[in-house]
């Protein structure tokens, strides 16, 4: 029949494997491109100043600051060859202020340093 523990109860381990294959079977794998468009659309949705970043006028100026700085990062130096990586980041946060948007100064950051040390900063400065 069962295996049984010291308790005298039957042991769980195999109950639970049929429901755990169940269960693997509806977990779904998300690659890291579907969290971070799952990660944007919710920023979208939470604030309307996101939705900036979306049109055209925004992706001429992040190309504009990108160019003149040439693609190097202002914290750690790394030069991006690609231009879908580096990130024209506001020395000064927004915070949803549409006029300070638009205002800058702005800068070139790697990915790594603004999601990192760019944003420690800033909470610190809260």
């Amino acid at each position: 029949m069962g295996q049984w523990t010291q308790s005298g109860q039957m042991g769980r381990l195999r109950v639970l494997r049929p429901r755990l294959a169940q269960v693997a079977a509806r977990i779904a794998v998300l690659t890291r491109e579907d969290l971070e468009r799952a990660r944007d659309a919710s920023r979208d949705r939470e604030q309307a100043t996101q939705a900036l970043y979306k049109i055209a006028r925004s992706q001429r100026l992040r190309l504009r600051f990108l160019a003149r700085d040439l693609y190097t990062c202002w914290l750690c130096g790394r030069i991006e060859g690609s231009c879908v990586r580096p990130v024209c980041d506001q020395v000064e946060p927004h915070r949803g202020d549409v006029a300070r948007f638009w205002a800058g100064p702005f800068q070139t950051l790697c990915k790594s340093c603004h999601d990192g040390d760019k944003q420690r900063m800033e909470w610190w400065i809260r």
